[in-house]
């Protein structure tokens, strides 16, 4: 782990071990394709190669009948649904890696107020609240998701933001199932998708906004603005 900004502290990273390339996740947002863009300059005649994306379809890859990308989920969605997505990648069996590469320590963990517990974010963490989630709980999902009061939903938001489950995995373990709680949650996971094909199709440019003002919302239950629960 190193600290710093990406396009100094990765040509560095490659001087050091004498990479002739560079492999990454494609990124997506306005964001990460600047930074990556960055990045590859800072590479010169290195190659950035970006493989594959955090999505089960990459964003800019579904398009309606008349070529243009879709605006509203539910015609989105049966297009997603139709299209499919390739199952997941098989692990290669002789890895070699690279050691004796200099790293930072990580944070210290934050203390959290008492009572407060964050879940685990890791593959491993990842993979066991998947298998507990598919097993038990993902064919009540269409009716317990919006009770905040019941554990209904994946808790997978951060570990697929963070790749350490991938979205096609999920995918690949529901595939052959049916009924109204799979149904839903696929749904949910096509929202995800929809919105960073919209984002894709229509970057905001630094310092702009998009011009809507979000109203106040009260509410009984306190909560924090998130992403749409999966």
């Amino acid at each position: 782990m190193r600290t710093g900004k990406p396009e100094e502290v990765i040509a560095q990273l490659v001087a050091e071990v004498s990479a002739n390339s560079v492999h990454i996740t494609l990124e997506t947002t306005p964001f990460g394709r600047r930074r990556d863009e960055r990045v590859r300059e800072a590479l010169g005649e290195t190659p950035l190669i970006a493989t594959g994306s955090p999505y089960a379809i990459g964003p800019g890859t579904i398009f309606n009948g008349g070529g243009d990308p879709y605006k509203v989920f539910t015609p989105f969605s049966k297009a997603w649904r139709a299209h499919g997505w390739p199952r997941p990648a098989e692990v290669p069996a002789d890895l070699s890696w690279h050691g004796g590469v200099d790293s930072e320590q990580l944070p210290a963990a934050p203390d959290l107020p008492e009572g407060m517990t964050v879940d685990e974010v890791s593959e491993a963490a990842a993979h066991a609240r998947w298998e507990e989630f598919a097993g038990e709980s993902v064919a009540d999902y269409k009716d317990q998701r919006d009770r905040p009061s019941t554990d209904g939903t994946s808790r997978l938001s951060a570990q697929l933001k963070y790749g350490t489950i991938h979205p096609r995995t999920l995918l690949a373990d529901l595939e052959g199932r049916e009924g109204d709680g799979i149904f839903t949650f696929v749904s949910e996971l096509a929202w995800r998708e929809f919105y960073a094909d919209v984002l894709w199709h229509n970057p905001l440019r630094p310092g702009q906004t998009s011009g809507r003002v979000w109203p106040r919302c009260l509410t009984t239950i306190p909560m924090t603005t998130q992403t749409r629960p999966t």
